[in-house]
């Protein structure tokens, strides 16, 4: 069922749903209703960081920690 709505796309936040099993992180983004799975490491959290800085939303910055 695709639940995507305009309101949602053109939100100001984004919500993201990370799921840490033993091997694979799965990362999901709500309001684009995205979401794929990347092995568990350092490098490749900090390559996470970096592609979900990627997805702004549409009205503005959006904001990624560490």
């Amino acid at each position: 069922m695709n639940t995507t709505t305009t309101v949602n796309i053109k939100s100001k936040h984004r919500h993201v749903g990370i799921d840490a099993g033993k091997a694979l992180l799965g990362i999901f983004i709500y309001e684009l209703e995205l979401h794929w799975q990347v092995s568990k490491g350092a490098a490749v959290i900090t390559q996470l960081l970096t592609k979900l800085a990627g997805y702004k939303s549409a009205w503005g910055r959006s904001k990624v920690t560490k």
